[in-house]
């Protein structure tokens, strides 16, 4: 989960500043009171993550750097297939380790062997997984590439924060 908060920065010096530094202040008690409102739904434990993550907006930066670098390199491998294969890639993406699995594997498994790996039964991630595994299986690792690299600055970045601050920055997976 990426939080995307504003913060605006202000000069002391100077009289015609004054206005600006009013002005950053009530933008920053909207922000406090708009962040507050959207996190509002959410558990205790996720809005504690929330507001704790929010601590470290050079980290919040940094992590949107990683997103946009993995989301570009994703749009750049799939761009020049037609939709419908461009639909199979996604079709795999919300499963980043069964995407690793067969982009790891070699490429002489069974469609039944590859079934068996699947989180479900839905038809559609059978094809997707089987006709990018068969017929695409460079471009397969390449998206998988991407995740591993992502995945790996992500845990190198949030490494040197304190075990709270890392375990506000990792997902939840209940």
């Amino acid at each position: 989960m990426f939080v995307v908060v504003l913060f605006a920065g202000a000069s002391f010096t100077g009289k015609a500043q004054d206005n600006q530094i009013v002005n950053n202040a009530r933008h920053n008690m909207v922000t406090d009171r708009s962040l507050m409102r959207v996190i509002a739904p959410f558990s205790e434990d996720i809005r504690n993550d929330i507001l704790l993550a929010t601590r470290y907006p050079d980290i919040l930066e940094k992590l949107a750097g990683i997103r946009e670098r993995a989301s570009s390199g994703f749009q750049q491998v799939i761009r020049d297939y037609p939709q419908k294969k461009q639909n199979w890639f996604y079709e795999l993406s919300p499963y980043p380790d069964l995407m690793h699995r067969l982009a790891a594997m070699q490429p002489k498994a069974s469609k039944s062997e590859l079934a068996a790996m699947l989180p479900d039964n839905s038809p559609e991630l059978k094809d997707a997984a089987w006709k990018l595994y068969r017929h695409h299986h460079n471009d397969l690792a390449a998206v998988d590439n991407l995740n591993v690299e992502a995945r790996q600055s992500f845990q190198d970045m949030i490494m040197l924060l304190n075990p709270e601050a890392q375990n506000a920055f990792r997902p939840r997976l209940t």
